[in-house]
């Protein structure tokens, strides 16, 4: 036993110093001999309350803690050293025990020291659990005298008081009622542990079998591998068919993959795209404005596609590693070839839009309305400033009533300022109107003005669609009124804002079939295409017999883990059995 203590000591220094120093990596000391019982003791150290040496200045925590992370543990028993010389009400083992364990039924009391008492003292009341009462029972050992365990046998056979509960006293008997109580605590712990151990079994057998049969890959013959391979490309493609669709059992709900990251880029990313552009610009112009945002949203549609492919593929598939990684690469070519003929499907989508502006839609508002919608705008306007004019302070006393302005400005007509002639009248300023609202002179299918009267016909009529769009009656109407700027403000103002809503209108209108038929062109001509030839393109490329045993060769690494695994198994079932036999 001297060289024993001698070897902890020289481990002790090696590890925390020889200075009072402590760490948490346990010593681990095995000793065989016939007359020692089967038991793992972990000798804590005792709670330190001054640090000395190297000790930190936390010593005290240090220790608490280092003791708890062992005590807590409900599988373990707990052995509460108090020595007999001091009061048992400060022991700070007992108190740290009752923390654990409030009803004491895995913690054994052991009193040392007994023979450092004053004479005519002693310790039977707290032996017999009398002080500090204990669900088993307290058992004391004299651990100072290690000359010999038969003088400590006779010291508790002599002793007047303690010779009466000898058979509870002394190390050999400390022993066998801790291997009781061990094995006691143990039954106590086993159904626990049997469910733990049944639902490791039924964990492993499913990992095991994610990895397929042993000898199932090289060398398992050609025709057992071509089957295996035909079998592994279906369900690839089946896998990655119900991650588009939403279905698969194992995506994840961290975020948006699969079908549900085509919806979101389809009515989000691409939806949120085509609102950010302004219609400032003229109808051809903002048209084409709309295909970066709907080539986009092919390009994140096909991306999420070969995200979606990177994340098929069960453990089995992934045993082959030069198989999966050729599984990819032959979706990855699908997936780009699919990708050219659905970019410029989009764009001619967008050529579309531009090669004619259908202005007889029926959601475009046509000038009738827009005109219409300006000319209330525009008397609010007056009657406003026409009150304003009344309620000046500077002004000269008059009896015009409040509502006989009202009254005037709504029986205004639509004149060009600074004229008598009416808006779109003669002097040469009708032509821009009538080529929105018809034939010139105001008769036929134009903005007709008699008296007080504004009545606009129901369609467009000479809208251009052969090069000849807004962006060119812009360009007229700048030089066309470019002299009356300093005089027809209003008038500019209102063709201003006329052209404004027509283009607003149209655009709004194109908006909305491109924002339709890009989805719909995506997901029929990449999403569904892929999903339906995957499969097929997969038996084509590695179908082949030249190809079988080359792809099937196992990942060595996954074959290590599929023997570990194994082993594993093995291991819970004969703890399993064992757990059977004891209960």
């Amino acid at each position: 036993m001297h060289e024993v203590r001698r070897e902890i000591e020289r481990e002790t220094d090696r590890l925390a110093g020889s200075n009072k120093g402590i760490v948490k990596t346990p010593i681990h000391l095995r000793i065989t001999a016939p007359d020692v019982l089967n038991l793992t003791l972990v000798d804590l150290p005792g709670i330190t309350k001054i640090p000395v040496g190297d000790q930190p200045a936390d010593i005290e925590v240090q220790t608490r803690e280092l003791v708890m992370d062992y005590i807590t543990k409900p599988n373990s028993v707990i052995v509460a050293i108090s020595p007999a010389n001091v009061d048992i009400v400060n022991s700070e083992s007992l108190k740290m025990a009752r923390e654990v364990d409030p009803d004491g039924k895995r913690t054994v009391g052991v009193v040392t020291k007994i023979d450092l008492m004053d004479r005519g003292t002693n310790s039977l009341d707290i032996l017999t659990g009398r002080v500090y009462p204990l669900r088993t029972w307290d058992t004391q050992a004299n651990k100072p005298i290690d000359e010999s365990l038969a003088h400590e046998a006779e010291f508790f056979r002599t002793h007047p008081v303690y010779r009466t509960i000898q058979q509870h006293c002394g190390t050999s008997n400390l022993a066998k009622q801790l291997s009781q109580l061990l094995m006691h605590h143990i039954r106590d712990r086993l159904p626990s542990i049997k469910t733990k151990i049944n639902a490791l079994i039924s964990q492993t057998e499913q990992e095991l079998a994610s990895y397929g049969r042993v000898g199932a890959g090289a060398g398992a013959g050609a025709g057992t591998d071509a089957g295996r391979l035909l079998k592994l490309i279906t369900l690839f493609a089946a896998e990655f068919g119900s991650s588009i669709e939403g279905t698969g059992a194992e995506m994840s709900t961290a975020e948006l993959c699969g079908g549900a990251r085509l919806y979101y880029i389809f009515n989000d990313i691409f939806a949120a795209g085509l609102d950010s552009i302004a219609f400032q610009l003229l109808v051809k112009p903002q048209i084409k404005a709309l295909e970066p945002p709907a080539q986009r949203c092919v390009q994140l549609a096909y991306e999420e596609l070969m995200k979606v492919a990177l994340s098929c593929g069960s453990n089995e598939m992934r045993r082959y590693p030069r198989l999966h990684a050729k599984a990819m690469e032959v979706v990855s070519d699908l997936l780009r070839e699919r990708v050219g003929p659905t970019a410029a499907y989009v764009e001619s989508l967008i050529s579309i839009e531009r090669a004619y502006i259908n202005t007889n839609h029926p959601d475009f508002i046509g000038g009738p309305g827009a005109l219409t919608e300006l000319q209330r705008k525009l008397e609010r306007k007056r009657k406003d400033a026409a009150r304003e004019r009344v309620r000046e302070p500077d002004t000269e006393p008059s009896a015009v009533d409040p509502s006989e302005v009202d009254d005037r400005a709504s029986s205004t007509q639509l004149r060009r300022p600074g004229s008598g002639s009416p808006l779109g009248g003669p002097a040469g300023h009708g032509k821009f109107f009538n080529s929105f609202f018809g034939a010139p002179g105001g008769k036929r299918d134009g903005l007709q003005i008699s008296g007080d009267e504004v009545r606009v016909p129901n369609r467009l009529s000479n809208f251009s669609s052969e090069g000849t769009a807004l962006d060119d009656e812009v360009s007229a109407l700048s030089a066309q009124f470019a002299s009356d700027l300093s005089v027809g403000g209003e008038r500019d103002e209102l063709e201003t804002s006329l052209i404004r809503s027509l283009i607003g209108s149209y655009f709004g209108i194109v908006r909305k079939s491109i924002q339709d038929l890009v989805p719909k062109a995506v997901m029929h001509l990449l999403v569904n295409e892929v999903c339906e030839n995957m499969q097929n393109r997969l038996v084509e490329e590695l179908y082949k017999e030249p190809l079988t045993t080359e792809l099937m060769q196992e990942d060595p690494a996954l074959v290590a883990e599929r023997d570990q695994c194994a082993a594993m198994l093995e291991v819970y079932k004969k703890a399993f059995a064992i757990i059977n036999e004891a209960m």
